[in-house]
């Protein structure tokens, strides 16, 4: 039986973690490009035609294995962010407290930018950013980018976790008093 309040209402946490369907699709894109690759390595028409069909080939492969392997150091981590009722832990860090958020904030997709949760901090506290299982990355340069983008450095991009933006949002209003907006 999940946690209650004394009113009666849920207070289960949420645990996000990334969505393995949607990286599956995304692995596996690069490899149609291996099929014109693979015709022009196999049946050149000429020397520049083999070198670029090798290249691509090459660069095929790559791709997928890149993709490869972020999905499976993500699934390595599992929970990448818990919501309960102490505030939100992200994997690796320690709990920031609810009463240390301004804000949550729904942020809809435009064309250069996905949908999005931003958690707003208040002003002196710093927030952790979300692991993103690229090998050699630089969470502080990715931390001043979300936060000149969008106030902030934690933020989820719901397309590609288990919870969707409202689940995300119900979650916070359930355990905490934060506000939340909409722009």
């Amino acid at each position: 039986m999940p946690p209650t309040s004394p009113t009666g209402q849920d207070r289960s946490p949420l645990e996000v973690r990334a969505r393995p369907g949607v990286f599956a699709v995304i692995a596996l894109s690069p490899l149609l490009g291996l099929f014109p690759a693979l015709n022009m390595l196999l049946a050149p028409r000429d020397h520049f035609a083999f070198i670029a069909g090798c290249a691509a080939t090459v660069a095929c492969v790559a791709a997928s294995a890149f993709v490869v392997t972020l999905q499976l150091r993500l699934r390595a981590i599992g929970c990448l962010l818990c919501l309960d009722t102490e505030g939100i832990t992200v994997h690796g860090q320690p709990t920031v407290p609810w009463s240390d958020l301004r804000e949550v904030r729904a942020q809809a997709g435009t064309k250069k930018q996905p949908p999005a949760v931003v958690f707003v901090p208040r002003p002196g506290i710093t927030l952790p950013t979300l692991p993103t299982g690229i090998p050699l990355q630089r969470p502080h340069a990715r931390a001043q980018a979300f936060t000149k983008r969008y106030g902030s450095p934690l933020v989820l991009h719901p397309a590609g976790m288990n919870a969707t933006a409202p689940q995300i949002l119900t979650a916070v209003q359930r355990l905490s008093n934060t506000p939340l907006t909409t722009h």
